[in-house]
């Protein structure tokens, strides 16, 4: 179920795959060397590098900032807290579906409010327009990622000794330098793991921007998950769109062993 559909992609990244013909030959790095020089394979990693980073980073600093805030006692905590994380439990489909219909250039709730503020004159097409397509999807996708970080830090903080904060504080230290010094030091595995798990599941998410704007327009928000599909379901490229997997694959088991390296440590720790 998993190693075999895996090896014979890698497999098929070595062939020229036609689906009706028979046979495929051996071509070696071919298809590796096309993917060079595909016209849209810069737009494509360029898309993919700003995906990942802005999503990574912006998930850690709202997840890490909320925890902070859930962490205190304070009314209504638990019901904030639901809320907060109702994006996590949400099917990714039924997220992206209701996501595309607020940002329609035509009926969405979003340009509504905008008019309404005046923020904007009027409607504006969010997910048909090439500058704001990409950042769009970024942004749902931190509003569905940041949850499980808050959850993450939020049990980091539970484990760190209420001692050693009030021990900082009667010698004087402020809030900020407890953060800097106490707990920051006190969350660095949970914050690397929880950076690595996100980093990964971003480089291979494709249903909420597939749902949303299958990539389009044109190639302005594909990302490798969604270009690896165009090349092999929709252009029939299966040999390319393998080779591709395979490199996405190659980047994903390095970030894996990293993150399997790193709970080990915590484990042993």
């Amino acid at each position: 179920m998993i190693i075999f559909p895996v090896a014979e992609a890698i497999r098929m990244s070595f062939y020229r795959v036609y689906l009706l013909k028979p046979g495929a030959p051996f071509v070696g790095v071919q298809m590796y060397t096309r993917l060079l020089e595909d016209k849209n394979i810069t737009l494509v990693m360029h898309n993919t590098i700003l995906w990942l980073l802005a999503i990574t980073f912006f998930s850690m600093l709202i997840g890490l900032g909320l925890a902070l805030i859930l962490n205190r006692s304070f009314r209504f905590n638990d019901f904030i807290s639901v809320l907060l994380f109702l994006p996590w439990v949400l099917p990714e489909v039924v997220i992206a579906t209701v996501w595309r219909w607020m940002l329609d250039g035509g009926v969405g709730i979003i340009n509504e409010v905008m008019v309404w503020m005046k923020l904007i004159k009027s409607y504006y097409p969010w997910l048909a327009s090439e500058g704001t397509v990409l950042p769009a999807c970024i942004a749902v996708l931190i509003w569905r990622t940041y949850p499980f970080v808050t959850i993450m830090v939020l049990a980091g903080l539970k484990t760190i000794p209420a001692e050693l904060n009030e021990a900082a504080e009667v010698d004087g230290a402020s809030k900020l330098q407890i953060f800097w010094y106490i707990t920051l030091p006190q969350l660095q595995y949970v914050l690397l793991i929880c950076t690595l798990i996100v980093f990964i599941w971003t480089i291979n998410q494709f249903g909420i921007p597939w749902v949303m704007t299958q990539g389009g327009p044109l190639y302005f928000s594909t990302t490798l998950a969604i270009y690896i599909y165009r090349l092999a379901f929709w252009a029939f490229r299966l040999s390319q769109g393998a080779a591709l997997s395979t490199i996405l694959f190659l980047i994903i088991l390095v970030f894996s062993i990293i993150y399997l390296k790193l709970l080990r440590v915590v484990k042993e720790a």
